[in-house]
């Protein structure tokens, strides 16, 4: 999965017709994505708790409250589940991935998603404008950053380097000390984590705007103004950025030529990130719609409807849909077992 590219899902295939697997109420509202393992789902909800389910039916392995509200992760390894709270304090917590049994939770302030780990490291950025870098054995900082600003596009891990964003500039750092390496002004405001493709660094903002930086200098290479505000992220395949407005357009910028992009009004808000597919793209709306776009195809293929808003993608692995509501709700779809139709094409 390319997970730097926020597209997961973009080698999967959607049916043309899908039905409920399963649901799993897991808190009051969703405060970032779900993550999938082999075996597992686990999400954070903004009332305090992290959740691990059995993938294959939703029944709840473990459940444990967090100190202070839910905003980002989860994130996992083999052995341990990491999570964080964005209230006034704020922590990082580390929990045993098969019980749930606490490893250790540190207070840094109100944690902005997402966090990123990497090898030994898990890295994290707050309101108050502070970059971590905390051990992912026993929580010790190895280091901090005051950025001066807020940092609300989170923090995105590019190799060696750390990509975060204040409201008014870019900044590349060392995930070895927290020196900043690069940094250039921005356009505007970015809330949302970059999106990586080969060298490019792919930014959104709600001033209606995306932008590609080179990724190891932070040089502009390009930007293209899209007319309404973006509130979720962007999402890249097949040499493509996805990306949907506010006011209901989704957008297909190719990388390779921002100036071809493709608009089409879908007349839904939105405020997430759409998740392109093999054979289309999914989007989520405000109202809590999930519409299934095959290829180009003007009119969704299927659309399904849960609690909204809908604000993180739904993610798609081994042919099953899982959808995180805006009440808190997980649900898991896929195609009926008596159907053998194919999907369609690939979207060109």
């Amino acid at each position: 999965m390319d997970t730097l590219a926020r597209a997961p899902s973009a080698s999967e295939l959607v049916a043309d017709t899908v039905e409920s697997v399963w649901t799993h109420d897991v808190g009051k509202s969703a405060s970032d994505a779900l993550a999938l393992g082999d075996s597992v789902v686990l999400a954070v909800a903004a009332d305090r708790k992290v959740t691990l389910l059995r993938r294959d039916n939703g029944q709840r392995v473990w459940v444990r409250r967090l100190k202070g509200v839910g905003t980002a992760g989860p994130l996992f390894t083999l052995t341990q589940v990491y999570s964080a709270s964005g209230d006034r304090e704020g922590h990082l917590h580390a929990h045993e991935f098969w019980t749930g049994k606490v490893r250790w939770t540190k207070t840094i302030g109100s944690v902005h998603r997402p966090i990123a780990l990497r090898q030994s490291q898990v890295f994290a950025a707050t309101t108050a404008g502070f970059v971590f870098a905390l051990s992912a054995a026993d929580g010790e900082v190895n280091w901090q950053r005051y950025m001066h600003k807020p940092v609300r596009s989170g923090v995105t891990v590019l190799d060696s380097r750390l990509f975060v964003a204040t409201d008014d500039s870019l900044f590349l750092l060392s995930v070895e000390d927290g020196s900043v390496v690069h940094a250039t002004a921005s356009r505007g405001p970015v809330i949302q984590p970059a999106a990586v493709s080969g060298s490019l660094l792919v930014l959104v903002s709600p001033e209606a705007f995306i932008a590609a930086y080179d990724a190891n200098t932070l040089e502009e290479r390009w930007w293209h103004f899209v007319g309404d505000p973006i509130l979720g992220g962007v999402a890249i395949a097949r040499d493509t950025a996805f990306l949907a407005t506010v006011d209901g357009d989704l957008w297909r910028v190719p990388l390779a030529n921002p100036d071809g992009a493709v608009v089409q009004s879908l007349d839904r808000p939105m405020r997430m990130t759409p998740t392109p597919v093999r054979n289309g793209v999914l989007v989520g709306t405000v109202g809590g719609e999930v519409l299934f776009l095959g290829g180009r195809a003007l009119e969704p293929v299927w659309t399904r409807t849960v609690d909204g808003p809908l604000e993180f993608s739904p993610v798609v692995d081994n042919g099953t849909i899982f959808v995180y509501d805006g009440r808190g709700t997980i649900h898991a779809w896929r195609e009926p077992p008596d159907r053998a139709e194919t999907p369609g094409d690939e979207e060109g």
